[in-house]
């Protein structure tokens, strides 16, 4: 099996791992919205890569790269960056968006809509993430590239651009308020889509920045999330929180 690893070190390190504390909202440039958002909280993100040494063991099967290409085909942005108005999501970003309320549900949580708009800002980023991270650079995967699109950023962990984060839904599509966001690296070939999936939220559960964000705890007790975007190619998935409604309503599915 390959290591999994965490930003700081291995999977096995979890109990032990603290997220790094954002500081003060107010010092932060003005808020377009005036939606309450709790002050001291945290932005997590998740990197599960294969061990180098152990690499040359695995040999990519033909179906399996067959799957890889699809997923990453659906995943893909469009050509303009700019919200169309419509969209869908791919089979991994529905597994996803279906995994994380189901298990909300399980801790007597209401499900998130999920947010045609927000899953746009997530494809789009997932795009952009597998064209441009560097896995270990000092910019993580909350980071921007260069693009007349967007604002760019190199997202550190001291989190002094997180407004490069919460105004991407409004640079994005027309959604009004702030975008929070985590994220999910790995370059395991997994078999489909819900061993993807399964991964993915595992991993989020056992690490407390992510998993406060998704149960609700911690410095998000009071929030109250009314829409969530979900993006995925075949390395990168992304979830988006947002506290008002997508008045662009819920995404299709892609067929």
């Amino acid at each position: 099996m390959p290591e999994r690893w965490l930003v700081g070190g291995l999977v096995s390190d979890f109990d032990s791992y603290r997220n790094v504390p954002i500081g003060n909202k107010s010092k932060a440039a003005p808020r377009p919205s005036q939606i309450r958002i709790p002050n001291n909280f945290y932005y997590p993100y998740f990197v599960i890569q294969q061990n180098p040494s152990t690499m040359n063991r695995y040999l990519l099967l033909p179906i399996l790269l067959l799957l890889s290409l699809k997923i990453s085909a659906q995943a893909l942005p469009e050509a303009s960056v700019v919200f169309p108005g419509k969209h869908c999501l791919n089979e991994t970003e529905q597994k996803m968006a279906i995994a994380l309320n189901q298990y909300r549900a399980s801790l007597g949580l209401k499900p998130i809509p999920v947010s045609a708009s927000l899953s746009w800002v997530a494809r789009v980023h997932v795009g952009d993430l597998k064209e441009n991270y560097v896995y270990g650079s000092s910019c993580n995967m909350h980071s921007w590239s260069q693009n007349d699109a967007w604002s760019s950023c190199c997202y550190k962990s001291d989190h002094k651009m997180a407004q490069c984060m919460w105004d991407k839904p409004r640079e994005l599509s027309n959604y009004k308020g702030d975008g929070y966001e985590i994220a999910f690296y790995s370059t395991y070939d997994y078999p489909d889509a819900d061993s993807f999936v399964t991964e993915a939220l595992n991993g989020w559960k056992t690490s407390r920045g992510h998993h406060d964000i998704i149960a609700n705890r911690g410095k998000w007790t009071t929030a109250k999330f009314e829409a969530m975007g979900v993006g995925a190619n075949d390395e990168f998935i992304v979830v988006w929180f947002g506290e008002m409604t997508d008045l662009a309503g819920p995404p299709e599915n892609c067929r």
